[in-house]
């Protein structure tokens, strides 16, 4: 009897732990995503299309989007484990690294450098050697643009540091009057700032300069960490896959993607604007952002235009400008920096469904 009872115990034991175990195992993954902006915008679509579309539902994660000041912050938070992915310049990644994070990127989410120069098209400033001396507003001392001007400068020769005069001017209606007073010679931005600019001054406003050196790298990549990878290989497909998603949605139907934006952020919404020209002018945001992320912008090292894939030698090219720059003494293996290992898997959904879906989507 005493045995029977002994035996009843323990299979119920059993039992609880079973339904421990299946209620662990179904339970999401929480990822938290921070941008490297103060604010919800544009830029952002993909992901506010994977959340309201439920593609990383699908892939049992529970995801939280936050907003953090700039690249520098998010870098520390994710090597500090407060967060589990940020998407930054190549830049701030290898500097990261060469301090000792460990970090690398699994995502290549701007696939051409978003950075240009502008000036006013009846500036007489045609050329990078024109801006030498000049003074060129930026949004923030500490923008992912400073790194590219000075690689620029240095690469035509001029000293990054004595030719090149930058001043913090922001990125909206502050840089449109310094560009306009003429406070600034130049502004030197991201092509999707320089869009939102062209809604209030003009579409033929800007004349822009783009150095060699900006044909030879990209920008924005998902970043995430060693520790990360190796306790949750599976979650980072996921939510690299969901994002892929909302970007072949965003391309293919960004008027949908504009309403689903100011569905989740309604207070974005501009005020003393018909719904025609709000829509207009985020329709001429988007599709500068849509350029950014186009899987066919590298053909030679991405033939198959698979999303996300990872350009190594853009990475090390980053590097070795640093490095003949003197802001870097030495030199790491490309590995440290990237990992295209979770492409295959990012890559395998139905790309026709979602476009599709995109198609067939009904504006409410």
């Amino acid at each position: 009897m005493m045995f029977r009872r002994i035996g009843l115990i323990l299979v119920t034991l059993l039992f609880v732990v079973l339904l421990a175990a299946c209620a662990q195992a179904t339970q999401p993954v929480r990822i938290i995503h921070a941008f490297t902006a103060a604010h919800p915008s544009f830029v952002h679509t993909p992901y506010f299309v994977a959340r309201e579309l439920g593609f990383w539902t699908e892939e049992g994660l529970d995801v939280h989007l936050e907003w953090t000041a700039g690249s520098a912050l998010a870098i520390q938070m994710l090597a500090a484990g407060q967060i589990n992915f940020t998407a930054a310049n190549h830049d701030p990644l290898i500097f990261a690294v060469h301090r000792g994070a460990r970090m690398r990127a699994v995502f290549q989410e701007h696939t051409k450098a978003e950075f240009v120069f502008g000036v006013p098209r009846d500036s007489a400033i045609y050329t990078l050697e024109d801006l030498k001396g000049k003074n060129i507003g930026v949004s923030s001392l500490a923008s992912g643009f400073v790194p590219f001007a000075r690689a620029a400068f240095f690469e035509a020769g001029m000293d990054h540091q004595r030719d090149l005069n930058l001043l913090e001017v922001g990125s909206g209606a502050t840089a449109a009057t310094a560009i306009t007073t003429g406070q600034v010679d130049a502004l030197g931005l991201w092509e999707v700032a320089f869009a939102a600019l062209e809604n209030t001054l003009g579409h033929d406003y800007f004349r822009f300069i783009i150095p060699p050196i900006y044909d030879r790298l990209s920008c924005n990549a998902l970043i995430t960490s060693d520790d990360f990878i190796a306790r949750h290989p599976d979650a980072v497909a996921g939510f690299l896959r969901g994002l892929a998603k909302g970007t072949v949605f965003v391309q293919t139907n960004p008027e949908a993607a504009v309403h689903i934006f100011y569905r989740q952020f309604p207070e974005a919404r501009p005020h003393g604007r018909t719904d025609d020209e709000i829509m207009q002018d985020a329709l001429h945001v988007l599709r500068s952002e849509n350029l950014q992320r186009s899987n066919r912008n590298r053909p030679l090292q991405n033939p198959e235009g698979l999303w996300g894939f990872v350009v190594a030698s853009e990475l090390l090219e980053a590097q070795a400008v640093h490095y003949l720059m003197g802001t870097l003494s030495t030199k790491k293996p490309v590995e440290y920096f990237m990992s295209n290992e979770f492409i295959e898997r990012i890559n395998d959904f139905d790309a026709e469904a979602i476009v599709k879906l995109a198609q067939e989507f009904v504006i409410n």
